[in-house]
């Protein structure tokens, strides 16, 4: 490979008449019927700028041409990928629908222009690039979004296409942007559809046409390797930039070839980066280079972003259900982008052709961007190893199609332990390590024996897992196979064959290697169904054997939790430590249903579902899209009809909250001294006169604003010696579903006294006296500098918020009306689940934490102290519930559920001292002091 940045003038000057890529006078389509286009479909006006090309639709929705409602055979489900929305009345329709797409465009292969063709219905505008270059059945002058089509068209007119031919100068070369908006004849107009194709016309277009790809492989911090095919041979060139209209560097091939493979070098982490792909000998043809195509190199190695996945098993059938779960998927993740695409076998039906990975795969996602954008992983099953059924050879000699196609990391070079083979291999990704084996193929030394102890798998699998063990970089282990160690689906894990093979081996050799390891989720396809367990750990016999109380996780794992984590019964979150000394669980799941299905009059087999399995589905498709953020991992499994039919969530080491009213949130507040009673504490007030500003809202403390025009001043009224005695505050928040929450922690800062309100309900009084409070009630005592810094902990039950709109609303009052200063500040968050704590021994239950032996009680030293963060105890801190406080004896934290106690956080305190007092057999315990600097 070569990279330069200047003209291939001297190279194409080398290249041979004959080796030259064949040319001929003919047209190109731009943009196809059934293109993906992005639309705006909420009834609002956008006025001009959304035509033009730097206007950002990243928030519109996105679906494939043609796009349309009301007509015989058009869309009715709002998750079909060509469904437009009318609007919430059937009878009073939006008028208007904006439609978007950008493409990229080689000016000089159409010298004789561009021939656009539109079907509309009823009315139509089109604009590139900002200016319009077709109107039709819609009114001269100004068009708004309220303005309606010239007329209504029948049934035969709206499938008329229109025809016009536009200059050559109409376009850029680079990046355009087509626009195009809607128009209804009425409001009770009863269809709309809307479809373009773009044509390029003249000039010489070469023959070489793009057959597969380009689609993109072994993706590092700092490269990406592209591979697609051509019709003819050709050396392969990419073009990369910053931006689709600045594609200034070039990577070529250095010999012709059909099948293409580019590795782009020296990128930059975590960036995004736009391609395009054509062919040194001819500089000016684009095979591909749309909007769409991009991808963003990984993060580094320990780097904890968001990262989504996208994992499918035994889809490579061609069938509806592999379209519907492709479809269901991606209007699922909408216009988010997907880092890594994880294929766990039997990708292409039903012997691994070459053939049949072009029919089956890569034309079933070339128009999508999931294939331009997204690096693919992939490991073999046995219908890629044509099931074995071709030469009978296929296992042990490994002369499938499936190593032609794919490329993956064999030298360790996106981290791990290079395998030396494209069989097996790991990487990592951010702060996850992932590793895909091959459960089919035979090897030398390893007989007939899948996942032989001393086989070369093996022995590769548990350096690579050894290498990563004590890694502080990576928190999460992936690994994913094609055959599945518990089912009972379309294939049977106890079945008599399946125990004298592959899926007994992968039970009893592989399984424990990975406990051992602490592996945290595994994939596998195979069986054509949907099965997830909980935390599973040291199962490696039959269904009969699996016993709940031995083979999922402890009680302080969430062990017997759904895992779901969505507010239904039994459904927190499962809990991993870091720091535990044995793995606590796996969670296993079988996702071989995102194309295939049960044979026709066959069943799922005896003992469905399996026990070990939490969610077993047979009666539908669907694919598994996972999220890792930090130290939470959450798995959805999106079926074919776009329901999300199972999902669960784990999390390591930390307990989980959702901030719903911020540090620095807005606020609306009363400062003019008046007394607006009670009814201001209520949801329905109207505070519109009153003012608004960002917290901390305060006068007086070094710092605090002195102008009124600050966003977070208040003022004490006209005399500095006579202050207003209470300033009032209210914030409004709308919570879709208050059952989520097992509770919520609300913390308070005041000067001087304060009184909360949630929906009208008194929740907190601080420095206040009892009885009933007016305007000119003042406080208690007049706080000092310290205390005034303070937070105030409140913890609410999950009953204090209502689904739908609360209202909180809060009272400050001053000690007396020469106060120097006042001030408030307001945190809420939501809990998710009870208290849980990492510990030293994670097979401790609750009922044994809270009667530990007094030999158990050894002294703990707490270190770093002072401390401006985490403080940790060493050994762990044994309690039956703890509380930590103030000087004041004012509690800031306090956990009721048995643990151990590694670790706690007080950057969220305010500077000062605190007591941690642990409680139950702890008691006798002196309390520890910890100083917050």
């Amino acid at each position: 490979m070569k990279t330069y940045l200047l003209l291939l003038t001297g190279l194409f000057l080398l290249l041979s008449t004959e080796n030259r890529v064949k040319a001929q006078s003919s047209s190109l389509t731009l943009v196809a019927q059934g293109a993906t286009w992005k639309y705006l479909d909420n009834g609002s006006d956008q006025g001009t700028d959304w035509r033009s090309i730097c206007y950002s639709d990243g928030t519109w929705k996105q679906g494939v041409t043609r796009l349309s409602y009301g007509e015989l055979g058009d869309p009715t489900s709002p998750t079909a990928p060509n469904f437009v929305s009318y609007g919430p009345s059937a009878t009073n329709k939006y008028i208007t629908t904006y439609f978007r797409k950008k493409i990229m465009v080689d000016v000089a292969q159409y010298p004789d222009g561009y021939e656009l063709r539109v079907l509309r219905d009823d009315g139509i505008v089109v604009y590139f690039n900002g200016a319009e270059v077709l109107r039709d059945n819609m009114p001269a002058g100004t068009i708004t979004s309220k303005t309606t089509a010239s007329t209504s068209l029948g049934d035969g007119e709206e499938a008329i296409w229109k025809k016009v031919t536009l200059p050559k100068t109409i376009l850029n070369n680079g990046e355009n942007t087509l626009a195009v908006e809607v128009h209804q004849f009425s409001a009770g107009s009863s269809d709309m559809a809307f479809n373009l194709e773009l044509v390029g016309i003249g000039g010489t277009t070469p023959t070489t046409q793009l057959l597969r790809g380009p689609y993109l492989q072994m993706g590092t911090p700092t490269g990406m390797t592209l591979r697609w095919r051509t019709s003819s041979a050709s050396m392969g060139l990419v073009r990369y930039g910053s931006s689709p209209g600045s594609l200034t560097q070039v990577v070529y091939e250095a010999t012709q070839a059909t099948d293409h493979s580019v590795s782009l070098t020296n990128l930059t982490p975590n960036t995004k980066y736009y391609y395009s792909v054509g062919a040194a000998e001819t500089p000016t043809l684009v095979l591909q280079g749309t909007a769409d195509n991009y991808f963003f190199t990984a993060p580094t190695t320990g780097t904890a972003k968001k990262t989504r996945i996208w994992a499918m098993g035994d889809f490579g059938e061609g069938t509806q259900r592999q379209l519907n779960v492709r479809d269901a998927f991606m209007n699922h993740v909408g216009s988010n982008y997907v880092d890594l695409w994880f294929w766990l076998g039997d990708n292409a039906y039903p012997g691994g052709l070459d053939t049949e990975y072009q029919k089956n795969l890569f034309d079933v996602y070339k128009n999508d961007r999931i294939i331009k954008q997204t690096p693919s992983y992939a490991t073999p099953g046995n219908h890629d190893y044509a099931n074995n059924n071709l030469t009978k050879t296929e296992r042990t000699d490994h002369r499938i199609a499936y190593f032609d196609v794919m490329s993956h990391f064999k030298n360790a070079e996106a981290g791990g332990v290079a395998s030396g083979k494209e069989e097996y291999y790991s990487f990592n990704y951010g702060n996850i390590h992932i590793i895909s084996l091959d459960s089919f193929g035979y090897e030398p030394g390893q007989g007939t024996t899948i996942f032989g102890a001393n086989g070369p798998q093996m022995i590769w699998l548990k350096k690579d897992l050894e290498a990563i063990k004590n890694n502080p970089a990576i928190q999460w282990t992936i690994v994913f196979w094609h055959h599945p160690p518990y089912t009972k689906g379309s294939h049977d894990s106890d079945s008599p064959a399946n125990l004298a093979n592959e899926l007994r081996d992968i039970r009893q050799r592989l399984l424990p290697v990975l406990d051992q390891y602490k592996v945290d989720l595994v994939l596998n396809g195979h069986s054509h169904v949907y099965e997830r367990s909980r935390l599973v750990r040291n199962y490696t016999g039959t269904e009969t054997e699996f016993n709940p109380e031995l083979h999922n996780a402890p009680a302080l794992n969430n062990g017997q939790s759904s895992g779901r984590y969505d507010g239904s019964p039994n459904s927190c979150y499962y809990y991993k430590s870091s720091t535990a000394p044995v793995n606590e669980g796996i969670v296993y799941v079988v996702c071989g249903a995102s194309g295939a299905g049960i044979d026709p009059g066959s069943t799922t087999k005896e003992g469905w579902p399996h026990n070990a399995m939490q969610t077993s589905i047979e009666t539908v498709g669907g694919s598994m899209y996972l999220e890792v953020e930090g130290k939470r991992l959450d798995a959805k499994f999106i079926a074919e009809d776009g329901q999300v039919r199972d999902q669960f969530t784990i999390i390591k080491d930390t307990q989980p909250s959702q901030t719903l009213i911020a540090s620095g949130a807005t606020w609306k507040y009363l400062d003019n001294g008046t007394d607006p009673g009670t009814a201001w504490r209520t949801a329905s007030y109207n505070d519109a006169s009153w003012k608004q500003g960002t917290t901390r809202l305060s006068y007086g403390e070094i710092g605090d604003p002195t102008s009124p025009t600050a966003p977070n001043f208040v003022s004490y009224g006209p005399s500095a010696a006579n202050k207003y005695i209470t300033t009032y505050f209210r914030k409004k928040i709308t919570l879709s579903d208050a059952s989520v929450y097992n509770g919520f922690d609300m913390r308070v800062l005041r000067d001087d006294g304060v009184v909360v309100y949630v929906n009208g309900n008194e929740v907190f009084r601080n420095n206040m006296p009892t009885g009933t409070i007016s305007a000119t009630t003042t406080a208690l005592a007049g706080l000092g500098d310290g205390e005034e810094a303070i937070w105030q902990t409140i913890t609410l039950p999950r009953t204090a918020f209502v689904n739908g709109e609360n209202v909180i609303t809060a009272e400050v009052h001053q000690f007396n009306a020469g106060s120097s200063d006042m001030s408030f500040n307001l945190e809420l968050m939501g809990t998710t689940c009870g208290a849980v704590t990492t510990s030293s021994n994670r097979e401790a239950s609750p009922a044994a934490v809270a009667s530990l032996p007094s030999a158990e009680l050894k002294p703990v030293t707490v270190y770093p102290n002072p401390t401006t963060g985490k403080v940790f105890l060493y050994p762990a801190l044994p309690f039956q519930s703890y509380i930590l406080t103030d000087l004041q004896g004012k509690t800031v934290r306090a956990v009721t559920q048995p643990g151990f106690l590694p670790e706690i956080d007080l950057s969220p305190l305010a500077p000062g001292m605190y007591l941690l007092i642990s409680q139950g057999e702890a008691e006798k315990r002196k309390p520890i002091r910890i100083i917050k600097q």
